[in-house]
């Protein structure tokens, strides 16, 4: 690397005869120090690693080390095959997968501990050269057929001052050839997440972002047509815009501008099915956000009020779109590498089809196996949606969730050919649950059963399985005619029992049994679920915005109060205070004429003990003297004794 030096240590390049500036940025030197002793330690670095997901424990862990993270540029790898700039690396999570994609990747990282871990992530990859730079900074002669910035763009005003979003852009095209495209990851300021509830990413304050209460110098955000805008105002010819789901930080799903398009394919349906996986979304939502998508979606907003932006920038007139034809993808890269998957949906004559595939060749456990087949887009209503429809009905019972469930089972019955469900089925049925039902205008159809397991499993088992899934997608209820209903555990029991399936301990045990082994089995990172758990599992009520609304207005009207209250406590404080003063002046004097008169008291005292001893002397030499007078007296009587004789 001309004008740097790789530091023999850490693996990464420095500048020579250059200091990089501080860059104040860090998820705590312990945390930073914790990850790169993980990735040290890892044997598979890799950016489907299972090792490293499963290191991943808490919200930053996962965003430094999960597998999910590199679903956000997988659409591209069209583009990403030749020379490679990162502008913000990170800890690495995306240097990785660019690293296994390009022919020759650079990644600029300024701060000196996180290019540490990215550089120790891609140690084994000869083509990956990881720089302690900034943008601003970075020398370079060549050009780069792809510049990335994931999640680098709002800290642009931070720690470049106003205008640095139009300096920044224009330093990306600079450094593009002819031909070269920039991506972009980004929060949306206007995501729907945000009006439901959500805080702002980076001041971490609900509605900070939407009421655009951002400061000069302060990591912000903007909505589509600013960022469009601000793009073309730096050169770049064209722009092309895709929604990652539910964000772009751990994103399951991208959705194309053709997918948004395309009345054929249901875009709301993937937004909803996958926000439950957005850890950052409050619980419950001020909003519920499954309707309000497809709402969204039947307006043609869904790019306006996605979570988070992906966009390809294109210095040049490009001869296609990046994205080509498909209108989404999913990826299912929480789980182990043996099991990683790619969906994507693309047209296919008068219809749509949707297309399978592992995204690595890895050896597979015998079970559960997972078996792949393209198939036709099956339009219509996923049935798990259906039963977070019926709980946002006001006063709903379980009437209304029973003859939900009854649907599923009669669907599932159909496809065995039977009347009744049978007390056990071959396990391959435990995916035929509601989340891959969809029931269209004439028909249902089960999709995606992708696992198979040995042996039999009972129908009470797929049972809980249909109806524990399809809560787990739920955010949000309104209030239930009964409230013991909002316990995941009687809803599920009750329910169940009512279509004649008896829901007892040793059911439980059966389910958490086979449903513990098998996400373990699946996703690095599974937790175990419990009896106590599901105990107190509750499902979260949507809130009554009216309510907190006239709340709020009584609050105001409380806090008025409060305030005439403190204002009259306060002069009553310092009236206290001003009396205080005196009462503690008046005991300094009190206390300097007590001193006067100890020490008074104490002279007297050495002066009476001073007469004491003078009067204990004359005692004493009057007590000699009465002596002395005594035997003189007893003297003369004997002399007159002996004168008598």
């Amino acid at each position: 690397m001309r004008g740097y030096t790789r530091d023999p240590l850490f693996h990464y390049w420095v500048p020579v005869g250059r200091p990089v500036a501080p860059w104040n940025y860090s998820d705590g030197d312990k945390v930073e120090a914790d990850i790169l002793a993980l990735v040290r330690a890892a044997v598979d670095r890799g950016s489907l690693s299972g090792e490293l997901s499963a290191a991943g424990v808490d919200w930053i862990s996962r965003y430094h080390l999960s597998g999910v993270r590199s679903n956000i540029i997988r659409p591209l790898v069209s583009v990403l095959g030749g020379k490679v700039l990162e502008v913000g690396a990170g800890c690495g999570a995306i240097s990785r997968f660019l690293g296994e994609t390009a022919s020759r990747l650079i990644s600029l990282e300024p701060s000196a501990s996180r290019a540490a871990i990215a550089a120790e992530r891609c140690r084994d990859l000869s083509n990956v050269s990881v720089l302690v730079d900034s943008l601003n900074e970075f020398i370079s002669r060549e050009k780069f057929d792809a510049l990335t910035m994931i999640g680098v763009l709002e800290y642009a005003t931070r720690f470049d001052g106003v205008g640095a979003v139009s300096r920044w852009l224009s330093r990306c095209r600079d450094l593009l050839s002819k031909d070269g495209v920039l991506i972009i990851a980004i929060e949306n300021q206007l995501g729907l997440k945000y009006f439901a509830g959500a805080p702002e990413d980076h001041a971490n304050r609900v509605m900070h972002g939407v009421s655009d209460l951002y400061l000069p110098d302060e990591t912000r955000t903007y909505g589509r047509l600013e960022l469009v805008r601000m793009l073309r105002e730096a050169g770049f010819s064209d722009v092309e815009i895709a929604i990652p789901i539910p964000d772009y930080k751990f994103p399951q799903s991208v959705i194309s501008s053709a997918g948004l398009c395309d009345e054929r394919f249901d875009a709301a349906e993937l937004v909803t099915a996958s926000m439950r996986t957005d850890h950052q979304l409050p619980s419950p939502t001020l909003i519920a956000l499954e309707r309000t998508f497809r709402v969204v979606a039947r307006n043609g907003l869904l790019a306006d009020l996605a979570n988070s932006f992906l966009i390809v920038a294109h210095r040049g007139k490009p001869s296609e779109a990046v994205f080509g034809d498909t209108l989404a993808w999913h990826y299912s890269t929480d789980r182990r590498p043996a099991y990683a998957k790619a969906t994507r949906f693309r047209p296919d004559g008068d219809g749509i089809k949707v297309e399978r595939a592992r995204l690595m060749v890895a050896c597979e456990p015998a079970s559960p196996r997972m078996s792949l087949s393209d198939e036709g887009y099956v339009p219509g209503v996923n049935w798990a949606g259906v039963l977070a429809d019926r709980l946002l009905k006001a006063g709903w019972d379980l009437d209304d969730i029973e003859g939900w469930l009854l649907y599923w089972k009669d669907a599932l019955a159909e496809h065995l050919g039977v009347v009744e469900i049978p007390a056990f089925l071959p396990g391959r049925y435990a995916d035929f649950v509601p989340q891959n039902l969809i029931c269209g205008v004439t028909k249902s159809n089960f999709i995606d059963a992708e696992w198979e397991f040995d042996g039999e499993l009972s129908r009470e088992t797929i049972g809980l399985r249909a109806v524990m899934q399809s809560l787990g997608r739920v955010m949000a209820v309104n209030t239930p005619h009964d409230y013991r209903l909002l316990s995941v555990k009687v809803l599920a029991e009750q329910v169940l029992s009512s279509i004649g399936w008896n829901i007892d301990e040793e059911a439980w045990i059966d389910y958490l049994r086979f449903e513990n082994v098998f996400q373990q089995s699946v996703r690095p990172h599974a937790e175990l679920v419990t009896i106590d758990g599901l105990i107190s599992a509750r499902l979260p009520l949507l809130p009554d915005i009216g309510k907190l609304l006239k709340l709020s207005s009584d609050s105001a009207q409380v806090c008025e109060d409060l305030q005439a209250l403190l204002s009259e406590r306060t002069t009553w404080a310092k009236s206290l205070d001003e009396e205080l003063g005196r009462s503690r002046a008046a005991y300094a004097e009190l206390a300097a004429d007590h001193e006067k008169k100890v020490g008074w008291a104490h002279r007297l005292e050495a002066e009476l003990q001073q007469s004491r001893e003078v009067a204990g002397k004359a005692v004493a030499e009057h007590e000699a003297a009465v002596q002395w007078a005594k035997s003189l007296d007893e003297e003369l009587g004997r002399s007159r004794a002996a004168y008598a004789e």
